[in-house]
Order: structure tokens, then sequence, then C-alpha cells
């Protein structure tokens, strides 16, 4: 059965699509970028006329080349874990646009396998954070000065939060499926 809503929530869900789809290729693109710029870091200058492209990572001027790998490495990790989870959404947006609602069997175990990896790869992502500031401050660093701005801990809350919403379109399931019995 065909609603207004349903109409509604499949735009959104294409429209989610092409984010998706958008957002793993610049994910790609970032990543690629940040590998390079590790690959390139020892024979780059850094300085570019007037352009300190140390500076353009690092917050502070006094930032040595070990903290400059360290922010490219978390570059790298933070759009490796981004494009892994924009490809899933994107596969999970297709096939219940293909399915056609979100409220059925399969919409909702997908559901529930998306929000289980974006808690997973986030809470992952956030470890390895963790480990390569602890790796540059021991062993790589002078002096402990490199923290990591990046954290994925807000996204386990959303792969959780999809988690739940999963048993919801799963109830939906089940309710349209007692409604075709009982017609």
């Amino acid at each position: 059965m065909k609603t207004k809503t349903l109409d509604t929530i499949q735009k959104i869900f294409n429209a989610s699509r092409i984010i998706s789809k958008i957002v793993f290729v610049f994910s790609v693109v970032g990543f690629a970028l940040s590998l390079a710029a590790i690959i390139t870091l020892p024979t780059a200058p850094f300085k570019l006329g007037v352009v300190n492209i140390q500076g353009l990572v690092n917050s502070s001027p006094a930032a040595s080349k070990a903290e400059t790998y360290a922010k490219m490495i978390e570059s790298v990790i933070f759009c490796a874990g981004e494009a892994v989870l924009a490809k899933l959404a994107e596969r999970y947006f297709k096939k219940e646009l293909e399915i056609g609602t979100p409220f059925s069997f399969e919409s909702a175990k997908q559901l529930r396998n998306l929000g289980i990896c974006i808690a997973a790869v986030s809470f992952g992502i956030t470890v390895m954070f963790s480990i390569a500031e602890a790796v540059f401050n021991n062993f790589l660093l002078e002096a402990s000065t490199f923290t990591s701005d990046l954290s994925m801990a807000g996204s386990v809350g959303i792969g959780i939060a999809l988690i739940v919403m999963s048993f919801l379109c799963k109830y939906g399931a089940e309710i349209l499926k007692q409604n075709e019995a009982g017609e």
C-alpha cells in the first residue's frame, strides 16, 4: 500500500543513498591524498613560497615532522573508516529502495547490521586513534605533545540508535504480515 508518507520516506532514502555515494567518494579521495602526503612528506618542502605546508596540517607552527606524520596517519584512518561506513549505508539505502519499504524483515535486518557496523567501526577507529596517539607520544616524539583532534565516539551512539530503529522496522514488518494474513 503506497501512501504519501511512504513516498516521502522513499525520497529521503534516495537522497540519503546519493549523499552516501558522495561521502564515499570524498572519503576515498581524502584517504588517497593523506596517503600521498605520508609518502611524499620526507621529500616535500615544508614551505612553498609563503605557505607553510606543515602549518596547513598542524595548528602549532612549531610542530615537528613526526607530528605531521601523526596527523596524516590519523587522517588515513578516519577517511578509511568513513569510506567503509558510507559504502555500507549506500548499500542499505539501495536495498531498501528495491524492497520499497523500511518495514520489511530484510530491511530491518540490514538496518540492524548497518547499526552494528557503524558502532563497531567507529569504536575501532577511536581505539586506533588512541593507539596512534600513545605510540607517537611514547616512542616517536621527544615531548608528549600530540593529541588526536578526531573522535568517532558519537557515531557509536548513532549505531546503537540504528539497532533500536531496526527493531521498530521489524515490528512494523510483523504488523504488516499480520494485517495481510487477516485480510
